[in-house]
């Protein structure tokens, strides 16, 4: 499996790291406490000296889990209700 996020830096002194995804359409600094700060960007690539470019969307969530929970569900709820008209994995 292609790794999804690269560690860029951080901060143990701070408690902090920086990731982001090979191909530059997400950014993320995760504080020890949880929270992260996630940046999506919508020109793959798009990132300078880690400043995420106005092509994006910004995230604050300290509920990391909780929305993936969340987001999963979205999807099994579009997947019943639109059965082949929802997009395909390998499920």
């Amino acid at each position: 499996m292609t790794e999804l996020w690269e560690v860029k830096g951080g901060s143990d002194e701070e408690g902090w790291i920086a990731l982001r995804s090979p191909e530059g359409m997400f950014m993320a600094v995760v504080q020890g406490g949880g929270c992260t700060r996630l940046h999506i960007n919508y020109l793959p690539g798009d990132f300078e000296d880690w400043a995420p470019n106005v092509s994006g969307e910004h995230i604050h969530i300290c509920e990391v889990e909780d929305l993936i929970a969340r987001l999963q569900d979205l999807v099994r709820i579009a997947k019943e209700q639109f059965k082949e008209d929802f997009w395909h994995d390998d499920d």
